[in-house]
């Protein structure tokens, strides 16, 4: 469940999903299992939208600072995971790196 706390501590459902981030100040990027992918909806929770194609095999997302592109980590079977540079809206990114590891959550600097 996403939900949005106020200043006083109360909690308010606004929609079923999760892993959500705060796009910009109108967007909220989320999983939607139901859906099978990324979706965005505005800041109260409505107005659905799946990003690109539901971005199938990603997860953890990284908003750049400027929020017109993400980092996120691609998941294949058999194969470990590498961090993409991706577009928003946008279904194909860039591999990042090809070293091997244990790649964990992204982050920019």
């Amino acid at each position: 469940m996403i939900c949005h706390v106020n200043r006083d501590a109360q909690m308010i459902p606004l929609r079923k999903g999760h892993n959500p981030v705060v796009v910009d100040a109108r967007r909220i990027m989320y999983w939607e299992e139901r859906a099978g992918g990324w979706m965005e909806c505005d800041l109260r929770g409505k107005n659905p939208v799946r990003i690109a194609d539901g971005l199938p095999g990603h997860g953890f997302p990284a908003l750049a600072p400027g929020c017109d592109s993400v980092i996120m980590m691609r998941f294949e079977k058999d194969q470990p995971p590498l961090p993409v540079l991706l577009e928003l809206g946008v279904a194909k990114g860039t591999v990042i790196t090809s070293v091997p590891g244990l790649w964990g959550h992204p982050r920019w600097r």
